[in-house]
């Protein structure tokens, strides 16, 4: 499961609207081979309640949270095509984003989040 944050708000005709935006961390270690430099921040299917507690709570309780339950699932890859020339021009910027990561992950760890 891949932690987001997300509102449920109600529209002009009374339906309830779904906003969401995944949290991204530093790339697990397939996707930095491929030149990412972000990942979905997995959650461990033993803390999907507590992540999912509407509850409120404080920020650090939050991270508490995230720090508990990170999860780092394996992932496998597979070569369909060859990507376009506008993705090989992007992956040498996102190599470059990935390296820079690579030293702040000394910094923060690797989930992204400093103690």
């Amino acid at each position: 499961m891949a932690a987001a944050i997300f509102s449920v708000t109600k529209s002009e005709q009374d339906d309830s609207v779904l906003s969401m935006s995944l949290i991204m961390r530093p790339a697990l270690p397939t996707v930095i081979e491929h030149g990412h430099h972000r990942s979905p921040f997995f959650i461990h299917l033993d803390g999907i309640d507590e992540r999912m507690d509407r509850s409120s709570r404080p920020p650090v309780q939050s991270l508490k949270v995230l720090r508990q339950y990170a999860d780092e699932p394996e992932l496998e890859t597979s070569v369909a095509r060859e990507m376009v020339v506008s993705w090989t021009n992007r992956k040498d910027a996102n190599l470059k984003k990935r390296d820079e990561q690579l030293a702040d992950i000394e910094a923060t760890g690797p989930l992204g989040i400093p103690d």
